[in-house]
């Protein structure tokens, strides 16, 4: 996949979020305030930490009113991680992605419902969406393992 579908696969990612008008940055490692009620899945303040990949840590994190979004590059992968103050939110917000990745298909055995495209798998489950793009020479099965580990260190 090419660097450019991937920023397109991207935008649709964070883009079916962006109407929320609230929006502030915490620096890396603090909570925001006030802080959103959550459920199975909670914010960490290091979502670098649950990832288990090579490359150094490259983190970032952002509030909306009805999700919080967390970031971490690690060099060979991309993860982003959206957690959600209700689980309808997340299933919706999952829903519309899908909708909109040409060429997705079905993960078995990943989080309530997954599906990949190119090098990148789409998760939701819970009030958790994540994304997992591997990069140069990665698969979606790479990517889909890594979410499978990241997700039990996600959970609050």
């Amino acid at each position: 996949m090419n660097r450019w579908v991937w920023w397109i696969l991207a935008l649709a990612f964070l883009g079916a979020c962006s109407s929320s008008p609230s929006s502030s940055t915490a620096p890396l490692g603090t909570t925001p305030s006030p802080t959103p009620v959550f459920g199975v899945y909670k914010p960490i303040p290091d979502l670098c930490s649950a990832v288990d990949y090579e490359g150094d840590p490259v983190a970032d994190h952002s509030d909306k009113s009805n999700y919080a979004l967390y970031t971490c590059d690690r060099g060979g992968a991309n993860v982003s991680a959206l957690f959600f103050t209700s689980t309808s939110d997340a299933a919706l917000h999952f829903k519309g992605v899908q909708a909109n990745v040409t060429g997705a298909k079905p993960v078995a055995n990943l989080g309530t419902e997954a599906f990949s495209a190119g090098t990148s798998v789409w998760v939701y489950d819970a009030n958790l969406v994540l994304m997992v793009r591997v990069k140069s020479g990665g698969s979606a099965d790479v990517a889909a393992d890594l979410a499978r580990k990241s997700l039990p260190r996600l959970r609050s």
